[in-house]
């Protein structure tokens, strides 16, 4: 499995306008830009976008400690319990992020 690339990550608007993404290393190359239609820029939150993008390294090493608590749960086996429904939401957003099916 290829890794991605560690975190944290941060938002930022650099000095020619453009919404990026960056690791916080020595080298600070985007990762990402995030664009806005010039015709119509509200119709998608571009700053909010970016942020939650950036956000993606920490997320996912929450969900990943998340997953390790509720699957040693017993409520995890029962199919009607909330504890069952949202650790299969983690587990499926994992899987997502791994590029396996879900």
């Amino acid at each position: 499995m290829v890794e991605h690339t560690p975190g944290p990550w941060r938002y930022t608007l650099d000095a020619r306008g453009r919404h990026l993404v960056v690791p916080e290393n020595k080298w600070g190359h985007a990762l990402a830009q995030v664009f806005v239609r010039r015709l119509d820029p509200c119709i998608y939150p571009v700053q909010q976008n970016a942020r939650l993008i950036a956000a993606a390294p920490e997320l996912l090493e929450a969900l990943e400690e998340l997953w390790t608590c509720v699957e040693l749960q017993d409520e995890f086996s029962d199919p009607i319990s909330d504890r069952y429904v949202v650790g299969h939401m983690v587990q499926d957003v994992i899987a997502k992020t791994r590029g396996e099916s879900a």
